[in-house]
């Protein structure tokens, strides 16, 4: 049986000969060093509790924050307390993650989000300008131009005239013209 060695022995192929081809052969077993990575970001293991950390742990943790990603601080554990609140309009951990120095990434807005925003800048100049415009309440209402049926209220015979008038009196009635 053969144990083939090699790469824990810095080879970048098998010498041994219990590679084929690039196939192992009948029999062949192959030793490969194993290395845990305890530290690594991706490893599942779960992270340290807020309160299991010592403050000079928290200090550095706030510090580390300066520069970083808002994406990736606001989820760091020293905002989880902030985490269901909301200040501002925008996340509480969002928030605490920018005072402490989290850098906002760019980001291409929407063609969804620009047409709001359009909408909500035209309400907002519309409002700002409103109390300006003259309100009109002693106006009286304009005289109909056209009959029901389309002619020319100066085509109309005078009963025809008054018929209409009397009309449109009484149907615009309940809106105070």
């Amino acid at each position: 049986m053969i144990i083939c060695d090699c790469y824990n022995h810095g080879h970048k192929s098998c010498i041994c000969g219990a590679f084929k081809d690039g196939v192992l052969a009948d029999g062949a077993t192959v030793r490969v060093s194993v290395f845990l990575r305890d530290g690594d970001a991706n490893a599942s293991a779960p992270r340290k509790e807020l309160h299991m950390m010592t403050d000079a742990e928290k200090l550095s943790m706030r510090d580390s924050v300066r520069g970083m990603p808002l994406s990736k601080a606001k989820d760091l554990p020293i905002y989880d307390e902030f985490r269901s609140f909301w200040n501002g309009g925008m996340p509480a951990n969002e928030l605490q993650a920018l005072y402490d120095g989290a850098i906002v990434e760019p980001r291409e807005m929407t063609a969804d989000e620009a047409k709001a925003e359009a909408y909500r800048d035209h309400m907002i100049e519309q409002m700002s300008g409103a109390y300006r415009a003259p309100v009109n309440d002693n106006r009286t209402p304009a005289a109909p131009q056209f009959a029901r049926d389309g002619r020319p209220m100066s085509q109309l015979a005078d009963h025809e005239r008054a018929r209409e008038e009397m009309i449109h009196r009484q149907t615009n009635a309940w809106k105070g013209e």
